[in-house]
């Protein structure tokens, strides 16, 4: 039966040290790739948002239709990323492409990695997803669009954008040799999957439910008070009266206002529209400018996020 369209969504279950299966689809007429321009650029997109929201990134996969990430958040908040990521990506596909309109078929759909054998399955169904290509049929290793080949050192990760240490870890933690090549024995038997039937009951329960999952991983908490890491900020920029330039637009201080923009959003956990609240008439186009210019200012400054990650 299909579901009313008229009922409630359910509300997404969102853990801050859980790592995420998360996949987006497109409407049915149209590919959500078009060629390999597609991919790369997407491909830079999702770097710059890993950078940009300090997040990692455990395996990929691109395919025409769709695609898997194993993303870990770290802590920052899910549907922003997601967000941020699909919409950065339909402008550019519109544009590219001089069409208008939805390219997604709906919300992403996105599942809570619970323990290391979820990791495991996941990771070799995503990474067989390329069998499925004529050209790759038999050879799921060399598509250059699956974070595969990158696990196997054969790809290079320019973009440095795939952590390979949290999927290999949970093959061993003490040797990264045996690990890869274990990995890569179990890819090899998971392509078979209407054979496995723990991969097909991952599968089945993919859209249905969302599970908790507890962590031993260091994860940055984005919970910092406002007030009190806008006057760290305002210390590293010699500011002494905060309130006089937080609602007023003064070139000399712009910097300052970039800075603050990043890490509302990016350390107290702050929504575009909450952010643009707080820092008073400011649009949430405006405030996504500030913010990425104020990333670029932390990167030049690494004693400036040295301060800003101190508890207080």
């Amino acid at each position: 039966m299909k579901e009313d369209e008229s009922m409630p969504r359910s509300a997404r279950v969102k853990v801050p040290d859980a790592v995420y299966h998360v996949m987006a689809r497109s409407i049915t007429e149209k590919d959500f790739f078009l060629d390999e321009a597609d991919k790369e650029h997407f491909l830079d997109i999702l770097q710059t948002l890993k950078e940009l929201f300090n997040c990692r990134i455990f395996g990929y996969c691109l395919m025409s239709n769709h695609y898997h990430i194993i993303l870990d958040t770290n802590g920052f908040d899910l549907s922003d990323f997601m967000k941020s990521l699909n919409l950065r990506y339909v402008i550019y596909y519109n544009k590219q492409h001089n069409r208008r309109g939805s390219l997604l078929a709906e919300r992403f759909n996105s599942k809570i990695i619970t323990n290391s054998e979820y990791a495991l399955t996941l990771s070799a169904y995503i990474h067989n997803n390329a069998k499925d290509i004529p050209d790759y049929s038999t050879k799921v290793f060399e598509y250059p669009y699956s974070s595969m080949g990158i696990y196997l050192g054969h790809q290079k990760d320019t973009r440095k954008l795939i952590d390979t240490e949290f999927i290999l870890g949970c093959v061993n933690e003490n040797d990264k040799a045996r690990a890869i090549t274990a990995y890569t024995e179990m890819v090899v038997e998971k392509r078979a999957i209407g054979s496995n039937s723990k991969l097909r009951q991952y599968l089945e329960e993919f859209k249905k439910e969302q599970y908790e999952y507890k962590s031993y991983r260091s994860v940055l908490l984005r919970d910092k008070n406002p007030d009190e890491i806008i006057k760290v900020i305002a210390e590293k920029f010699e500011i002494e009266d905060v309130r006089e330039i937080m609602h007023r637009w003064k070139r000399s201080c712009m910097k300052f206002r970039e800075v603050v923009a990043y890490a509302l959003t990016t350390l107290c956990g702050m929504g575009i529209k909450e952010a643009c609240e707080y820092m008073k008439n400011i649009t949430g186009t405006c405030l996504a400018k500030l913010r990425d210019r104020g990333f670029q200012q932390i990167q030049n400054r690494a004693e400036l996020w040295d301060a800003l990650l101190i508890d207080y």
